[in-house]
């Protein structure tokens, strides 16, 4: 039996994968649409062997009609808020169930929206149930004419609860006593940023800097090393060093999770911001700056609970490491707060596939 997946770029693809993933576990075969070329290049990657085309630059009617001839789908899962009129209208005539999962509006898309609502309503009154990101987001469906909004949870932490590969700290040539900070996804004009509060912690803590893109590891080798810090690439471990830069992939989340604190990159210069989940699920003290709007959303949940911190500047960020340090009991309290998150928003891969299977059953 074949799932129709369509998602609008790679951000969407990285959203569905969790569910992708279910369906394909239980014996269903999904076919998927993007919209972009990049996404379509990410989707063929995570799922090698499974069918995916760019979806059409117009919304076209007759690419969805042959595109269901050929495949005899039973059911079509948009990701997000791909509201396209033929796209969905088509897929319901020829008698699909549609579905909208990890549904969101923007603020500015939901005011362009609500003053267009008897045009979306007609859009969404097709769709037989939505699956909104958040509470808020179940709202602005309703607001807009949806008549079957449910909040199961946030497909994209799902993502974030997979389990990591087993790094020490002894691997990187740091001890037990060792406080480690860890500056992730770090951007290239932050750059300057991040080595004035490294030369301001020289002998505090033991560090890790992950660039975002790896062009900039020799940049900061070298700058480090002027400044008198002994420095180690990740690729190239030379024994204990006050420094190990990750100049590799995929290990920034084991690399969290034996930290003792963590600074999210991208929020220092206006970026907007990189995925604040990732040292919160291991329960992590973590610090971003004020560029946040990317994951405004995960910022403003532990900012109301006083459980993330927020920084303006690299001297704020150094006077938040030296309060951390002096106050070890934070991280049971950022404990408590992250369980309750993440029992809340994740596993919804779980619960939206077991409800659609009750529509599709």
């Amino acid at each position: 039996m074949k799932i129709w997946f369509h998602a609008a770029s790679v951000g969407e693809i990285g959203a569905l994968k969790p569910l992708i993933k279910r369906f394909m576990e239980e014996g269903f075969e999904p076919v998927i649409t993007v919209y972009t070329r990049s996404g379509v290049r990410h989707a063929g990657e995570a799922f090698p062997g499974i069918t995916v085309r760019k979806y059409p630059f117009l919304d076209n009617p007759f690419f969805v009609r042959k595109w269901i001839k050929s495949h005899h789908p039973v059911a079509l899962i948009i990701a997000e808020t791909e509201l396209w009129p033929f796209l969905i209208g088509t897929a319901k005539a020829a008698g699909l169930r549609v579905f909208i999962v990890n549904g969101r509006i923007s603020d500015r898309t939901f005011r362009t929206y609500y003053s267009l609502r008897w045009f979306f309503s007609r859009i969404l009154d097709k769709v037989d149930r939505i699956y909104a990101k958040s509470d808020k987001h179940r709202r602005r469906f309703i607001l807009l004419g949806a008549g079957d909004v449910k909040f199961l949870g946030d497909l994209k932490v799902d993502s974030v609860m997979t389990p990591v590969k087993e790094i020490s700290r002894y691997e990187l040539g740091f001890s037990s006593d060792d406080n480690i900070l860890t500056f992730g996804s770090i951007r290239s004009r932050e750059i300057p940023h991040v080595l004035d509060a490294v030369r301001r912690l020289k002998g505090l803590v033991k560090m890790v800097i992950a660039p975002r893109h790896l062009k900039n590891a020799k940049t900061l080798m070298e700058e480090l090393k002027q400044a008198g810090f002994s420095v180690s690439l990740r690729s190239k471990l030379e024994g204990p060093s006050d420094i190990v830069i990750l100049d590799t992939m995929g290990e920034l989340r084991s690399i969290y999770r034996i930290s003792d604190m963590a600074f999210v990159g991208g929020t220092l210069e206006n970026y907007g911001g990189h995925n604040v989940l990732e040292p919160l699920f291991f329960s992590i003290p973590t610090m971003v700056g004020k560029f946040h709007w990317n994951v405004k959303e995960q910022v403003d949940y532990f900012k109301r609970r006083k459980a993330i911190f927020i920084v303006e500047d690299s001297q704020e960020l150094v006077e938040t490491v030296r309060f951390i340090l002096k106050n070890p009991t934070i991280r049971r309290y950022i404990n408590e707060i992250s369980r309750k998150y993440f029992s809340t928003y994740g596993n919804a891969s779980g619960r939206i596939y077991r409800d659609i299977l009750n529509y599709i059953e």
